[in-house]
């Protein structure tokens, strides 16, 4: 089964594609990646949220499968995260700073530069600063640490469908998961994707990544 998780940032989105077939790996693209003739976040951007056309394209453009897909924003992950406290713990793999902008309070709209640092190791970050520490960047020339930080996301997501076999549970935490997220995944899938996770967990991970 081959699951195409989105961040979903307009055309800075990036592309996740998990296949848990006879090997696990993890496909990591990202918005730069100029697939016919086009980058992928502007081609995204233009299929305007039609999920299926868009998987369609992108599995013969690379030629291979994505039998399902699964779409979360970043202001919904927010949310989810945020729900409860002001600040969450997150684990920087490799310092890295942020260069961008940052935007004013919802009645002043104030766009600035902004650069951050982000060290290494675990940190608290709130809603702000998480945004910046998942937004899709070139940390420096050809290092691409954005999507170390964004396999946050695809573990908040793994775990709250996959890290049990039980099938009561796995109800409970899609019902919570599907309120999050643009999806074409069925509680059947789930448990179908469940059970292909719990059948492939003691495999490695191989990442492939392809920013440009």
């Amino acid at each position: 089964m081959n699951v195409l998780f989105i961040l979903a940032a307009d055309s800075q989105s990036c592309f996740y594609l998990l296949s848990l077939e006879k090997e696990k790996t993890l496909l990591r693209l990202g918005p730069d990646r100029v697939i016919a003739n086009q980058p992928l976040g502007e081609r995204y951007v233009e299929f305007d949220g039609e999920m299926n056309g868009f998987c369609r394209w992108l599995a013969e453009q690379l030629d291979l499968t994505i039998d399902h897909h699964v779409v979360i924003t970043q202001a919904a992950l927010c949310d989810f995260l945020f729900a409860k406290e002001p600040t969450i713990e997150v684990r920087n793999p490799q310092a890295f700073t942020y260069h961008g902008h940052v935007t004013g309070t919802a009645d002043i709209i104030d766009q600035k530069n902004c650069e951050e640092a982000f060290p290494k190791g675990p940190q608290s970050l709130d809603a702000a600063a998480f945004l910046r520490f998942i937004t899709y960047q070139e940390d420096a020339p050809g290092v691409f640490g954005v999507f170390a930080r964004q396999e946050h996301v695809l573990r908040l997501i793994k775990e709250a469908l996959l890290t049990s076999a039980n099938p009561v549970t796995i109800t409970k935490h899609f019902c919570h998961f599907i309120r999050l997220v643009t999806t074409d995944l069925t509680l059947t899938d789930c448990l179908r994707l469940a059970k292909k996770y719990q059948e492939t967990k003691g495999q490695k991970l191989r990442r492939l990544t392809v920013a440009e």
